[in-house]
């Protein structure tokens, strides 16, 4: 299988997540570190992927697998901020592409688009009332678990939530609603069967790094830092000692042309220290 091969060329892939406290934090933040489900949960090393909006075709997946250095991609379930069509996104695909039916292996990382910080400036926006951020966080969380039994997706899947640039730490009020909101996000993923929790963003303006220390702490987080550099431990504003236990994700490059066997799609380029999802 080509998958199998792959990792015979010395991708290191650890069964699970790490259990324990998470390096350099604080020790009210040690509730992050633990352990993960096994079932649909695994942690790859050091290996290069992509994410777009919209799902390409399965072709197209196909024509970004074959000899090429990607491991895994990005997917957007759902969520009112989401900002394309989803026509190829379904339970159908997700067996083609994790090697159901399909030539390739892909390691995914669902990524829920739900409301924005108050300060994004974006339609879609929720409270700067702490209390009914938390809570508003936990209906997120509600809402992306029945996407993923919709897709057929394991409900022990690490889930992303995308939470876009707002200026963060510039205005207080938006910061704080941000870090109640991504505790009840954190919060209701923990509800058996758990989800593993995780926090998209700008490293430098998104607040990643203050959700370090909040009352429910997502294991990992997937930080934009489009400096083309793929080492997830050089990302802008987030200390190296943050999420420093193999639960680190980093978009180091923007939106841009990217052509592996004839196809052509425009993707962000990622690299992986962390939880993906596996489906076999």
């Amino acid at each position: 299988m080509t998958g199998i091969r792959r990792l015979a060329g010395g991708l290191t892939l650890v069964s699970g997540m790490l259990a324990g406290t998470l390096s350099g934090l604080p020790a009210d933040t040690a509730q992050a570190a633990t352990a993960a489900p096994a079932t649909g949960v695994v942690t790859l090393v050091d290996v290069y992927g992509f994410d777009t909006c919209s799902a390409p075709t399965t072709s197209q997946m196909t024509a970004f697998w074959v000899d090429t250095p990607l491991y895994f991609a990005g997917i957007y379930i759902g969520g009112v901020d989401r900002s394309c069509s989803q026509p190829y996104l379904t339970p159908s695909w997700i067996n083609y592409v994790t090697g159901g039916t399909g030539p390739e292996t892909w390691y995914l990382l669902p990524t829920w688009a739900g409301p924005q910080d108050p300060c994004s400036g974006l339609a879609n926006e929720f409270s700067t009332n702490t209390s009914t951020a938390y809570s508003q966080g936990q209906t997120q969380g509600y809402d992306e678990y029945i996407a993923l039994i919709d897709l057929s997706i394991n409900p022990d899947a690490p889930v992303t939530y995308d939470m876009e640039g707002f200026g963060a730490p510039g205005n207080a009020t938006c910061l704080d609603a941000a870090e109640y909101f991504v505790a009840g996000w954190d919060e209701s993923l923990a509800v058996p069967p758990a989800q593993v929790s995780g926090v998209y963003g700008s490293s430098a303006s998104s607040g990643l790094e203050y959700y370090c220390c909040i009352s429910s702490v997502p294991y990992y987080i997937w930080g934009a830092d489009w400096d083309g550099n793929p080492d997830v431990y050089d990302m802008a504003g987030v200390p190296t000692g943050y999420w420093a236990d193999n639960q680190r994700i980093k978009q180091y490059t923007g939106g841009h042309d990217q052509t592996y066997n004839g196809v052509t799609l425009y993707i962000d380029s990622d690299y992986a220290d962390g939880p993906l999802y596996y489906a076999l």
